[in-house]
């Protein structure tokens, strides 16, 4: 992270925070204790915001895609990634990934655990918000965000979709 910008890092959750400010190791980044669908900040303050498997825990997320618009900057970016409905979490996929830790020297045994823990939610509904690629462009393109880009991410698992702040 540039020294040059500030960066800020949001969780409601304090423990996550503490794991964040462990794994950043630096002092350029300010952190904060709050909920995305109630950002602490003046609007038109930030020139992106990115936002990584958040959306699927919240019970209402054009909040947060509207809160995400109040704070960014004219012609901002909001990059974020969701996991899709459409994905399945297979034992193929499941092996490539696991062999891919392996490959890595990372704990494929971990690795492992957490996909099926994944699959295991996936499966029970324990996502709340499970968008299909349109419907998360369309939930952008109705806050005031145009669409730049939309591509399968995490061996096809995950959404992700930049858009930019027009109106």
């Amino acid at each position: 992270l540039s020294k040059k910008n500030k960066t800020v890092g949001i969780d409601f959750s304090s423990q996550m925070l503490e794991i964040a400010k462990r794994k950043t190791n630096t002092d350029s980044v300010q952190f904060y204790e709050a909920n995305v669908t109630d950002i602490p900040f003046e609007g038109e303050t930030f020139d992106a915001i990115t936002s990584v498997n958040v959306l699927f825990n919240l019970d209402d997320p054009q909040k947060m895609i509207q809160e995400a618009h109040r704070v960014l900057k004219q012609n901002g970016k909001l990059i974020l990634s969701s996991p899709m409905r459409e994905a399945q979490v297979t034992q193929q996929l499941m092996k490539t990934i696991v062999d891919y830790s392996n490959e890595k020297k990372l704990d494929g045994s971990k690795t492992e655990h957490l996909l099926t823990k994944n699959k295991e939610m996936f499966q029970k509904g324990g996502m709340k918000y499970l968008p299909s690629k349109e419907e998360l462009k369309t939930l952008f393109e109705q806050n005031g965000f145009i669409v730049n880009r939309t591509e399968s991410i995490y061996y096809g698992m995950n959404h992700l979709i930049e858009g930019i702040k027009v109106r």
